[in-house]
C-alpha cells in the first residue's frame, strides 16, 4: 500500500504530506518504481510514512521531515543505485532504532553504485546511516582500528579513505614512528605504526564513486 507512485521520469514533488498506513505496518509514503529517474523530492513531511525506490538512478531527497520512524529503503532490483542523493533531511523515531537509509537485498544485491550521497542528516532517537564518516580512535599501542560497519549504508565498500595519526606527549624526545594503512575490508580501516606510541587516529572514509572512476581499495 502507498500514497504516491513514480512510473515516469523527470518528476518533482514538494510541499506534500505524506499520512499513509505506518511504515511499522507495512505501508509506504512515496514509490519510485526503478523506470523513475531524475525524481526530486523536496520540503515533504512524511508522517509515519518512509520513501521506497527501486534501483535510484539520479533520485534527489532533500529537505524533507520523516516522522515516526519513517525512513528511506532501497531496494535492489537489477542492483544498481546511480546518482542518489539524500541530503539535509531531519528523522525522529520512536525508540526503535530503525536505520535512517535501510536497504532491500532480498531478491537481489547491490553490486553497482555510483554518485550516491547520503549525509549531513540529522536523527532523533533512530540510527543514523550515511555514505560518508568520521572516526578517532585513540589509546597507547601499535595499531588502531576504526569500523564504520554501523554507520555506512553499503557493506563493505570504502571507496576513499584519509588519515591522520597524532601523537600525544612527545616533547621531541622520541622518534616518531613510521605508519600507515594495513586493512580497509568491511568498512573497517586499520592504521598500524612501526613503534608504540600513546596516539590519536582520525580517519575519513566515503562511498562515492565518480562516472568512471576505479575502487583501488578493493
Amino acid at each position: 500500500m502507498f500514497d504516491k507512485c513514480f512510473n515516469n521520469q523527470a518528476n518533482i514533488l514538494t510541499g506534500v504530506h505524506c499520512y499513509n498506513k505506518a511504515t511499522g505496518f507495512g505501508g509506504v509514503g512515496i514509490l519510485g518504481k526503478a523506470s523513475c529517474a531524475q525524481t526530486r523530492i523536496d520540503n515533504c513531511y512524511m508522517d509515519y510514512n518512509s520513501i521506497l525506490l527501486e534501483d535510484p538512478e539520479q533520485m534527489h531527497i532533500t529537505n524533507t521531515f520523516f516522522l515516526g520512524d519513517g525512513n528511506v529503503k532501497l531496494r535492489a532490483v537489477n542492483g544498481e543505485v546511480h546518482g542518489l542523493t539524500i541530503v539535509n533531511n531531519m528523522f525522529s523515531g520512536n525508540d526503535n532504532w530503525v536505520p535512517i537509509v535501510s536497504l532491500d537485498q532480498s531478491d537481489a544485491k547491490f553490486h553497482k553504485v555510483g554518485q550516491v550521497v547520503i549525509d549531513n542528516n540529522v536523527v532523533n532517537d533512530m540510527v543514523l546511516k550515511a555514505t560518508k564518516a568520521r572516526k578517532t580512535v585513540a589509546g597507547k599501542g601499535k595499531k588502531w582500528t576504526a569500523d564504520f560497519q554501523s554507520v555506512l549504508v553499503f557493506k563493505d565498500l570504502v571507496s576513499h579513505v584519509d588519515y591522520s595519526l597524532y601523537v600525544k606527549n612527545h616533547g621531541g624526545n622520541t622518534t616518531l614512528p613510521a605508519h600507515a594503512i594495513t586493512s580497509v575490508k568491511n568498512n573497517k580501516v586499520v592504521v598500524e605504526a612501526t613503534a608504540e606510541v600513546d596516539g590519536v587516529v582520525s580517519v575519513a572514509v566515503d562511498q562515492y564513486l565518480a562516472p568512471g572512476e576505479t575502487n583501488h581499495l578493493h
